[in-house]
C-alpha cells in the first residue's frame, strides 16, 4: 500500500525498492513479538543494504544484541523464541544480524533536523546529543517504574512541555490510534497485540493502517 517492491533471489536474498524514491524507516522492535524475528530482520537489513530504509534500534533489539555478545539478560516478553530460532542460524547469517544491530542508531534527525525518529521518546534537550541516559530514554521513554491493570509499563508524558517545533515519530507504547500530541506521535498501534500496523507518509503527514492478522 505504501507502493514498496519486494524482490526475492537466490533463495534468501532480498531487494527492496520505490518507483518514487521513498525510504521506509523502521522505529525498532525487530523481534520477539511476531512469528518469525529472523525473517524481520533479515527483510530490515535487506532495507538498509538497498537504500531504501532506515532504522533506529528498539530496547528488544538491543536486549538481543546484547545476549549475542555474552550478556546475560533475562530470557522474557519473547527473547527465549528469538533465541532459539538466532541460534539455529549459519554463522554468516548470525554474524550479519550481530553487526546489523550494533551499527543501528539510537535516534535519526531527517529533512535537516524538522524530523525526529527515536523508538521510545527523546527530550527537546537532547537532539543532536549522546549519553548513557539519553541512550536509556530514547531505548525505553519516561520510565516510572509503575504498570497498569494489564501488566504494561506506565510511562511519563515526556512530551509535556514541549517547545520545539521538530516532529518525533516513536513506537514502544502501544496504544489503540496514532494521535498527534505537542508535535510528537506514536505510531505503535499495537499490531502484535491485535491492533493495526500504522505507517506515517512524511512529508504529507498522512496516516496509513492495516489491521493486525492473527498467526
Amino acid at each position: 500500500r505504501l507502493g514498496y517492491r519486494v524482490s526475492h533471489s537466490n533463495g534468501s536474498n532480498i531487494s527492496v525498492r520505490h518507483l518514487e524514491g521513498r525510504r521506509l524507516v523502521l522505529l525498532g522492535d525487530l523481534v520477539d513479538r511476531g512469528p518469525d524475528s529472523v525473517k524481520v530482520l533479515e527483510f530490515a537489513m535487506a532495507l538498509v543494504r538497498s537504500g531504501v530504509g532506515l532504522c533506529v534500534l528498539g530496547n528488544h533489539d538491543f536486549k538481543l544484541l546484547r545476549k549475542m555478545q555474552g550478556s546475560n539478560v533475562q530470557m522474557t516478553h519473547g527473547l527465549e523464541e528469538t533465541w532459539q530460532a538466532v541460534q539455529e542460524l549459519s554463522a554468516e547469517r548470525w554474524e550479519a544480524i550481530r553487526l546489523f544491530l550494533s551499527k543501528l542508531p539510537i535516534y535519526l534527525l531527517l529533512d535537516q533536523g524538522a524530523l525526529c525518529v527515536v523508538h521510545a521518546g527523546i527530550l527537546d534537550k537532547d537532539m543532536g546529543r549522546m549519553s548513557a541516559r539519553i541512550k536509556t530514554f530514547c531505548l525505553y521513554g519516561d520510565i516510572t517504574g509503575k504498570k497498569d491493570a494489564d501488566g504494561f509499563p506506565i510511562r511519563g508524558d515526556w512530551s509535556f512541555g514541549r517547545t520545539q517545533t521538530q516532529a518525533i515519530v516513536y513506537g514502544h507504547t502501544p496504544c489503540e490510534r496514532a494521535i498527534w500530541k505537542r508535535n510528537t506521535i506514536n505510531l505503535d498501534t499495537a499490531c502484535v497485540f491485535g491492533g493495526a500496523l500504522t505507517a506515517l507518509r512524511y512529508p504529507e503527514m498522512l496516516l496509513l493502517s492495516e489491521p493486525s492478522l492473527k498467526c
